[in-house]
């Protein structure tokens, strides 16, 4: 049951009315039975990988939470440093577990296969069908059990609460990633029926669809055609390949997310914020801030902190500090930390060596700004260029754009040597523009008047993201509207979906292209 499926439609509408006509009390039982639900139809049988991740970490969140307790009320501190001790070892136990759920199912195959490849070895692969969602909630499970580890969230008493927690089914395929302490009680309050809400929300979900049918969808087919025959292609086109990707994943995914947070606010749950205008960044550090807010967040919260403030290394930040000098002693275990996520991101991203240079390449831009940056404040200063430039800043978000955009043919590309051809042919013949020519345009599968309904559709978006950078709050100006006006642009919306949106029964989980990370 795709997420766009008419089957899905009659699903949702289903959950909507079950929520709100059944007593309040019993509203979270109907969410958790409709997301279980949800899950089966989409994973079969392997919704028991859900639910035994969620039954281990809620077992394992009492356990520290009991240790915790413990802690506190030790008599000495001998005993206190051996109860902490003991949680230590629980809570990397109970991550290992977790994780290795997630290794054993998304990359064993990855990891056997170059192993064979490394010793010319012949050992079998398993095949594993990849469950929607594991890469997600795998790290909600791990956020639980850090966060309870360092009195940041309450244990959950109530088992059917945390299995809710964990399998609430909007944002299962593609995020956010919740934090326990600001959703899992909005899953079990009581949600009066308000129109204006209900409204919003709808507003919110159709405008998410409309950027995933009208865009992404339609642009797909040039980026397919480009990546599938990039050996026909140099130069800009490649370029051109990157970028037209670059719009594909945006209006996809933050059209999902933005469908998802629509579906949410429906029944009174507000999810946090995933995107912040990425195509507005500065710099690549910028962009990662504003692209998957919740990703980045958890890598910060969960890798970045834990790595940059251990022992191992500001023990080596003393060490170049005495070798080298103070600054870049002082910069050397954030750079490193900050490599480590990146590599990680790229690595979450999929069971690929694509996917390993993709997060080297993020790791490289973003650790270099980290060494860099005070080089590159006095190389602006000596050439009289201030940060509040406004041409200088429009240069600076072009920039980022066509560097995240090229990095993007590492995680689009087919595979790592793929990508690497691809980047190596963007500087054979940069200045031929020979594919501008109809034939090579008409192969791509669009016609001029769905070149133009693109353009005109992404510059739409791209304005609204400006609105929103400048601070205006775009639903609420469209609430304090007359009906008429607020009713006609529903309308307009719905019949841009049912006309110009590229949907079918085909659809499924798969379809957005972050469920399949």
């Amino acid at each position: 049951m795709g997420f766009l499926s008419f089957k899905f439609i009659l699903f949702i509408g289903m959950t909507f009315f079950l929520y709100f006509v059944f007593p309040k009390r019993f509203q979270w039982i109907v969410l958790l039975a409709c997301s279980y639900l949800y899950y089966y139809l989409n994973s079969g049988l392997l919704v028991g990988v859900l639910f035994g991740v969620s039954v281990f970490t809620f077992l394992a969140g009492k356990v520290l939470f009991a240790l915790n307790e413990k802690i506190d009320l030790a008599e000495n501190k001998e005993q206190k440093n051996r109860l902490k001790k003991n949680r230590k070892t629980i809570l990397i136990l109970s991550i290992v577990v977790v994780l290795s759920n997630l290794i054993i199912i998304k990359y064993s195959d990855f990891l056997i296969s170059n192993i064979n490849s490394l010793i010319n070895g012949h050992f079998n692969l398993f095949h594993f069908i990849l469950p929607i969602g594991i890469s997600f909630y795998t790290l909600q499970a791990i956020s639980y059990l850090v966060d309870i580890t360092k009195n940041k969230c309450s244990k959950d008493d109530n088992i059917l609460h945390f299995l809710l927690y964990m399998s609430y089914f909007p944002q299962i395929i593609q995020g956010p990633i919740p934090r326990y302490n600001k959703l899992a009680h909005q899953l079990i309050e009581k949600h009066e029926y308000d129109y204006v809400r209900v409204t919003h929300g709808l507003q919110l979900m159709l405008y998410g669809i409309a950027k995933k049918v009208i865009i992404a969808d339609r642009i797909g087919s040039p980026v397919r055609y480009i990546f599938d025959n990039y050996s026909d292609f140099h130069g800009l086109f490649i370029v051109f390949g990157a970028i037209c990707y670059s719009i594909q994943i945006y209006a996809d995914f933050s059209g999902g997310i933005d469908a998802i947070k629509g579906i949410s606010e429906v029944f009174g749950i507000k999810l946090d914020d995933n995107f912040r205008q990425p195509y507005f960044s500065r710099s690549i550090e910028e962009f990662w801030r504003r692209w998957h807010i919740s990703l980045g967040s958890w890598m910060k919260d969960y890798v970045f902190y834990p790595l940059s403030l251990s022992k191992a290394f500001n023990s080596l930040g003393k060490k170049v500090r005495q070798k080298y000098n103070a600054s870049l002693g002082k910069k050397i275990a954030p750079c490193l930390a900050m490599f480590i996520v990146y590599l990680l991101v790229g690595i979450w991203h999929g069971a690929s060596w694509k996917y390993v240079a993709y997060g080297i390449w993020n790791g490289i831009f973003i650790s270099s700004g980290i060494l860099l940056d005070g080089w590159y404040k006095n190389v602006l200063q000596k050439c009289k260029i201030s940060d509040d430039s406004k041409w200088f800043n429009c240069f600076r978000m072009v920039r980022t754009f066509l560097i995240c955009s090229i990095g993007r043919l590492f995680s689009r590309a087919n595979d790592l040597s793929s990508a690497l051809a691809m980047f190596g042919s963007i500087f054979k013949g940069f200045f031929d523009f020979s594919f501008l020519n109809s034939e090579v345009f008409e192969a791509l599968g669009l016609n001029y008047k769905n070149w133009i309904l693109l353009i005109v559709m992404f510059a739409v978006v791209m304005y609204i993201d400006y609105l929103k950078e400048k601070g205006v709050n775009v639903r609420e100006k469209i609430s304090k509207q007359n009906i008429f006006f607020r009713w006609v642009l529903y309308y307009i919306l719905i019949m841009s979906i049912m006309v110009f949106g590229l949907y079918g029964g085909s659809y499924d989980a798969s379809s957005f292209i972050y469920g399949k990370f």
